[in-house]
């Protein structure tokens, strides 16, 4: 994989650890408690997406 597809992938779990932190990721404001992202479901669901990126970066680092 090449810096940019890394690069990509960083920004990408960076949204994805804002959003399980029910942080809106442009304006970087706490979201309502309404806001969907908030429902545990989905919030539970974005951490693990969020693991699985971080598992795959490390690898590649490593094989850097």
């Amino acid at each position: 994989m090449n810096n940019v597809d890394i690069e990509l992938l960083k920004r990408a779990k960076s949204y994805i650890d804002d959003m399980s932190n029910g942080i809106n990721t442009i304006s970087k404001a706490q979201v309502s408690k309404d806001d969907l992202i908030n429902n545990p479901r989905i919030s539970k669901r974005l951490f693990y997406v969020s693991c699985v990126l971080n598992d795959h970066l490390v690898k590649e680092e490593k094989s850097s």
